[in-house]
Parts: structure tokens; C-alpha cells; sequence
């Protein structure tokens, strides 16, 4: 718990406590006060008082909030009107702890004991240590700073350690430059990306291809304004004009670089909103608000933009690392999704990040991120221009990304994955191809009935099976042997070598019945051999078996 700075003010009523909490969720708050006591939590600041005058306890105390200077004020009516509380700025002794109280006097006098105590032994205490804080109460700088809104805030929200390792994937970004922080981004997702994931999910897609073809939303209402302006179209419902009333009234002097990188961050957001809302199918569960905080590298990484083409191909990386659905056409239809979202105008937007408000309202310490970013997005969206929504949704149309642009190697991990099933799906059909040759074989017995002249062709069909059969494997030998040795080269090479592999199976199939146990074990054995050759050639994983 951090110790909020504070201050006290009176007059001849009221004792005004004022605290000045940055990043609480208001939400969720606690004041009591009674006697010469005051509390107030509001996570994940508390603030315990010893009052210099007594206060009268009520149910329902007067609270203010200035949103702009981020001060709670809590009216505490005093016991006697008119009194005046001395000591108002001595904070140490405000903040001191009471010392327990000892009731009554020890009856029973001990004249002497075994035991070492120590005579000056003191009772601990066992309430919650405040620390005064080092902040200036009423000179809280939160603009000018590399952080949040169009890098408009301070780094003071890294003070709240727990909380920030679960928002923020960066770590002390006060002591880095917004390149540091990109390159130390971009190689923490190369160590994260998992292959194995990203070709199941390539090659088991049924349900991805489902999620591709649901219609959001945005998708039914891009369609109806091709007829009707969206403003006809769009309505808040109750609570979001409720959420709205309940919004700050500032306005923003954003330059030309703060005001670029307001936008580029917005499709960043809108890219981790949209692809939670579709592979939710609309939904939100208990995952969307991480899902939206993990996928954009703004609320993650408070990662800045210069161009459009970066935040696409950052969104997309992204979407193929974290989330549970890891699928290159997905992300490239949730890219197109932005663009829709952006082409229905302010209203949809608004709509749009009041869900995502609400969301991290819900989600414990993700309110933080409402501070930073969201509500002032709220705000500043309602003043921005159509016409630039309109260009920045052209321009991302134009945006053509190839699986080689994330930078996740995606074309050379396809390539080896589809050398591999190739290989494994003709190895498991040439040696399904063997066992049902051997089968008719053993169907096709020699008749008693039969005439000398067919008796004399079988053995003779036998006498050129065997020496077929063992030239095949000298020659099968000699292929493995040189195989083995240049297996670390092309796919080509294992792909000739594979194709002599053929040739010995369907020579095997002319083997005699009582030879057939034996050459069942070697075939199956050169055909491992040669498969197991084949992966290693390829360098593929054993999950792709």
C-alpha cells in the first residue's frame, strides 16, 4: 500500500482532508472517520490519521474529486462547531501511530524470574506502516513525460511495483529512450513466439476459419452506412451516457508529433479490441481484459509510433504470440476490422473504448490503465476531426503485409512443416501400398489341383523374387549409406532418396510366402531408417511426426 500525500484545511464547520491519489480506483473506496480517527483506502493507497480535534462520524460524508489535479477531498464535520484544530501541518505526528492503551494495573508483583526479558521490551505494532510521501501535496507534475496519452504523463505509476509488472511488460522505462524500449519489445516476442502452437493452430483451423467468417458487429453496421450517415445509425444506450456525464471536461493542445501519435496508438487499441470481441464472437470473458492489455504494445510496452505500417505489423506480431488463437489470416481479417471500426466514425470509437473502460474497471490493477490512456482517448476522440478518422482508415487499407514483413520467420517454419507432412504422408502411403501387396500375396496360395506346368511358373516367379529382392537391398543399402551423409542439404535431396525408397517397396512385393516374416522386418526397418533420415535432413521437430 502506498501512503498518499495529503492535507489538511478547516473551517467553522468542517475539518477538509485532501489527497492527492493519481492512479485509484474510485470505484472502490473507504472513508471512515469518528472521533480523533480518519481512514480512507482506495486501492492501492491508505492513509491513516490521528486528528489534533475530535470529528462527528455520518453515513454518507461529503466527497469531491478534481479530475484534473487528481485530489479527493473528504468533508469531516467537527464535534464542536467553531473549534480550531491546531498542528494541521505537522504530518509526521498526524501519521504516528496510537500506542496501545493498558487497562487497569497489574495486580501480582514478580520478585524474581528465570527468565532473560528485556525490562525495556516494547509492544509491537501491528498496523500498517506509513511512510509520509515524497510528493509535494498539490504540485503533482503528471504531464510533460514519455508515458500514456500521447506520451502526456509522468513514469510516477512505476512506484506501484506489484501493480505495474502485471500491467506492463516493460520494466523501468523512465531509464530508457522509446528505441531502447522497441528493440527490447521486439526481441522478448522473437524469444516468446512458439512454433508448435502457430502450426497447430495453422493446420487444425476449423474453428479459427469459423471465427474468420463471424460478422461482428461493425461489419452489419459498415454495410447499412453505405445508405445512411452513421450518426443516424449509431445511438448510445443509457449507460454509456451515463459513463460519459461522468468523464472529465478538458481540452487537449496536442502538437503535430503528439497528435500522430495519438492516432497511431488509437489502431493499436482498436487492433487488441477488435480481436477480442471476435474470437469471443461478441462475448467478453474473464480473459478480454488481458487479452486487450497483452495484444496492444501501447498499454504494454507504452510503445510510440511513427507510421502506420509499424503499428500493423507490431499488432499483427502480437496477435501470433500471446493470445490463444495464433492465425496469419485472422489477424490480417482483425486489421480489416480496424479499418471498418475507424470508417463508422467518432460515435463507434467512443462506443469502443467505453467497453474497453468498463473492462478494465473490472479487472484488478487494469483500472491504471483508464488513467493513462482510455478516458482521455474518451475525451479527445469527441473533438477530432471525421475527416482525419477517414484518412487514417484509407491509409491503413493500403497497408499490404506478407507473412515475411512480422519478422517471426513464419515463411521458413511453413516451408520445413510442409517438407515434413509431405514426407510422412508418402511414407505412410507407400508403406500402406507394401502391406496390402504382401496381403493379396499371402491370399493367392498355391492350389493342389494345380498342373505341373503352373508349378513350374510359380517357382520360377519365385527363383526371380528372391534375386530381385536381394538386389533391392544391396541397392537400398548403398542409398541410405549415402543419404546419411548429405542429409544436411536441400529438400530436394531428401525427396530423390525418398523416391528410390519406392522403387525397393514395390520390389518386395513379389517376395515368396516363406520369406515373408523376414522381409516384413527388414522393409519396415529400411523404411524407418530412411524416414528418420529424411526428418533429420529437414531439421523438423518431432511434433511435426
Amino acid at each position: 500500500m502506498l501512503t498518499p500525500a495529503f492535507d489538511l484545511t478547516q473551517d467553522d464547520k468542517f475539518l477538509i482532508i485532501s489527497i492527492q491519489v493519481p492512479y485509484a480506483k474510485f470505484s472502490e473506496y473507504e472513508v471512515h472517520f469518528e472521533d480523533d480517527e480518519f481512514m480512507f483506502f482506495c486501492k492501492p493507497y491508505y492513509l491513516k490519521l490521528n486528528l489534533p480535534g475530535k470529528v462527528v462520524y455520518i453515513d454518507q460524508p461529503k466527497c469531491e474529486y478534481d479530475f484534473e489535479k487528481r485530489i479527493f477531498k473528504v468533508y469531516a464535520p467537527k464535534a464542536q462547531r467553531g473549534e480550531v484544530f491546531e498542528g494541521l501541518d505537522l504530518v509526521n505526528i498526524l501519521l504516528k501511530p496510537k500506542k496501545c492503551k493498558v487497562v487497569g494495573t497489574p495486580k501480582i508483583e514478580v520478585l524474581e524470574s528465570t527468565n532473560d526479558v528485556d525490562e525495556n521490551d516494547e509492544e509491537f505494532d501491528w498496523s500498517i506502516e506509513q511512510v509520509p510521501s515524497e510528493d509535494e501535496f498539490g504540485s503533482l507534475n503528471i504531464t510533460g513525460q514519455q508515458c500514456g496519452f500521447a506520451n502526456n504523463y509522468s513514469f510516477s505509476v512505476f512506484n506501484l511495483k506489484e501493480e505495474a509488472q502485471e500491467i506492463f511488460d516493460v520494466s523501468e522505462p523512465q531509464s530508457k529512450t522509446p528505441k531502447t524500449r522497441s528493440i527490447e519489445r521486439i526481441q522478448i516476442e522473437n524469444k516468446k513466439f512458439d512454433e508448435e502452437h502457430y502450426l497447430a493452430d495453422l493446420y487444425n483451423d476449423e474453428e479459427i476459419q469459423q471465427l474468420i467468417l463471424y460478422n461482428p458487429e461493425w461489419v452489419t453496421l459498415y454495410d447499412e452506412i453505405e445508405n445512411k450517415p452513421p450518426d443516424d445509425i449509431i445511438k448510445f444506450t443509457s449507460e454509456e451516457k451515463e459513463r460519459l456525464r461522468k468523464l472529465p471536461c478538458k481540452e487537449y493542445l496536442l502538437d503535430k508529433n503528439q497528435k500522430k501519435t495519438a492516432y497511431l496508438s488509437l489502431i493499436d487499441i482498436l487492433f487488441a479490441y477488435a480481436y477480442n470481441k471476435r474470437t469471443t464472437e461478441g462475448e467478453n470473458t474473464v480473459e478480454s481484459a488481458w487479452t486487450i492489455n497483452k495484444i496492444s504494445a501501447t498499454l504494454s510496452w507504452l510503445e510510440t509510433y511513427s507510421s502506420i505500417q509499424q503499428v500493423a505489423i507490431t499488432s499483427i506480431r502480437r496477435s501470433l504470440i500471446y493470445p490463444l488463437y495464433r492465425h496469419f489470416e485472422l489477424s490480417v481479417t482483425i486489421l480489416e476490422d480496424v479499418r471498418k471500426i475507424m470508417m463508422l466514425g467518432i460515435k463507434y470509437i467512443m462506443k469502443c473504448l467505453l467497453e474497453i473502460h468498463e473492462m478494465f474497471n473490472l479487472s484488478e490493477p487494469r483500472y491504471i490503465l483508464n488513467d493513462l490512456f482510455i478516458v482521455d482517448y474518451i475525451v479527445w476522440i469527441q473533438r477530432c476531426p471525421a475527416t482525419k478518422l477517414v484518412s487514417l482508415a484509407a491509409a491503413l487499407e493500403k497497408v499490404l503485409l506478407t507473412k515475411g514483413d512480422i519478422g517471426l520467420n513464419l515463411v521458413d517454419i511453413e516451408t520445413l512443416a510442409k517438407v515434413a507432412w509431405m514426407s510422412r504422408e508418402s511414407f505412410l502411403l507407400d508403406s500402406s501400398a507394401t502391406k496390402e501387396s504382401k496381403t493379396n500375396m499371402e491370399d493367392k496360395q498355391p492350389d493342389h489341383s494345380q498342373t505341373s506346368t503352373d508349378k513350374t511358373l510359380s517357382s520360377q516367379i519365385e527363383k526371380l523374387s528372391l534375386d530381385a529382392h536381394s538386389r533391392a537391398s544391396e541397392e537400398s543399402n548403398s542409398e541410405y549409406e549415402e543419404c546419411s551423409s548429405c542429409t544436411s542439404g536441400s529438400s530436394g535431396t531428401s525427396s530423390s532418396t525418398y523416391e528410390t525408397d519406392s522403387s525397393v517397396d514395390s520390389d518386395d512385393d513379389s517376395d515368396s510366402a516363406s520369406d515373408e516374416s523376414d522381409d516384413d522386418s527388414e522393409t519396415s526397418d529400411s523404411d524407418n531408417n530412411s524416414y528418420c533420415r529424411l526428418l533429420r535432413g529437414a531439421s523438423i521437430q518431432e511434433w511435426y511426426m
